[in-house]
């Protein structure tokens, strides 16, 4: 099999290979550093850099960084003014967008997945109510939702549209990146995301006076201490609830050198995906798994590979395999509409078939730019001793 990844060779082959992890160089470590020694290390202008970097990749007309992608929606939803309503989500993804709908007063309404794993709009459409006033399209993996059909139905019945880009940064749908659809999007920065700054996160939108209303909610003292900065004293504080939910300049200058990267990192998740396909290639013909497929109009930055069984293993046990081996792979997103907290926001006689099935029969294995091309094999070999 041909070498992949980075080329970088593991320095102790049989060292446990993590599921995730950031690829963080030199570049990173003096952006830090040139912080540190500023003295500047909380909120300032690295901020402000990353945001319009940040904007000017999603093609939006603004950005406000935030401590995390779950503040993100959270702060997205109350500067939109949406309260006391339901906003629809996928079942199949990570709960933490499900926590922020109901932390800005909303009652999330979850939602089947399609083939790819993200939000139906076939299950979407019957779930739209009189109550609806919004849907988080989350691109689950990497892989962009179906957009144009999601769209067309949020404009048909008037409901704000949320791209959830945490695990999709740089993804494309249309020939156009994610985040460039919705009437807003957010973005994760946490360390196993596509580019991270350690714990972050982000809203963009082409409404700029939603950023802006972002912006002054997610900070107690922003618009007076940004002044001071200027050398003004003369500012008058607003009546929005406010609280702190800042990214630091420690942060954003991880994420100004991580964004320069983007393209380098999708184009090694992208390489790495294809030397997986080729690697699993004959358990694909056995019909033990299903291997991860892209929709025709879209372009996957692949977050995750994830295989989908089609044999009579369970997830759970071929997981528990590969990890005894020392790879970290995991079955990734519970059935959010399974846990006990959230069974209560489920309508009677809702079904999730997909939401179940790939829930019960997915395995998703280390991929990521760092990733030695010794890893890479050790992951290929376990793989294909799960099986036997």
């Amino acid at each position: 099999m041909s070498k992949t990844g980075t080329g970088v060779k593991s320095l102790v082959s049989q060292s446990f290979i993590p599921h995730s992890r950031p690829t963080l160089d030199e570049e990173e470590e003096k952006a830090v550093r040139a912080v540190i020694k500023s003295g500047l290390v909380a909120y300032g202008d690295k901020v402000a850099e990353f945001e319009a970097a940040l904007a000017k990749h999603v093609v939006a007309r603004g950005a406000a960084c935030v401590n995390s992608g779950t503040t993100a929606i959270q702060l997205l939803l109350e500067a939109r003014g949406i309260r006391g309503k339901e906003v629809a989500m996928p079942s199949y993804c990570c709960p933490a967008p499900a926590y922020a709908v109901l932390r800005s007063g909303n009652t999330p309404r979850f939602v089947d997945c399609d083939e790819y794993g993200n939000l139906s709009p076939e299950s979407l459409a019957p779930l739209i109510r009189k109550n609806t006033a919004a849907v988080i399209a989350v691109h689950n993996n990497g892989t962009p939702a179906r957009l144009r059909e999601i769209k067309k139905l949020c404009s048909e019945e008037g409901l704000f549209l949320i791209e959830d880009c945490a695990q999709a940064i740089g993804a494309e749908y249309d020939g156009k990146r994610v985040g460039a659809f919705g009437d807003a999007s957010v973005f994760s920065f946490y360390a196993t995301k596509i580019i991270c700054t350690g714990e972050g996160g982000a809203v963009a939108s082409n409404d700029e006076e939603l950023v802006e209303r972002v912006r002054e909610t997610r900070s107690c003292d922003w618009k007076r201490a940004d002044a001071m900065r200027k050398g003004s004293f003369s500012v008058r504080e607003s009546d929005v609830l406010k609280a702190n939910y800042k990214m630091t300049d420690l942060q954003a200058a991880m994420g100004i050198e991580q964004l320069k990267k983007l393209g380098s990192f999708i184009a090694a998740r992208r390489r790495l995906a294809g030397e997986y396909a080729a690697g699993f290639a004959e358990l694909e013909k056995k019909g033990i798994v299903e291997l991860p497929r892209e929709p025709a109009d879209a372009k996957s930055v692949f977050h995750h590979y994830v295989l989908h069984l089609t044999g009579k293993k369970s997830a759970e046990s071929v997981v528990a395999k590969l990890l005894r081996g020392g790879v970290g792979a995991s079955v990734l997103f519970p059935a959010i509409h399974e846990l006990a907290f959230f069974k209560k926001f489920v309508l009677p006689g809702q079904r999730f078939e997909k939401t179940e099935r790939l829930t019960r029969a997915s395995v998703s294995l280390p991929l990521y730019p760092s990733l030695s091309d010794d890893e890479f094999e050790r992951v290929v070999e376990a793989v294909s001793n799960a099986f036997e």
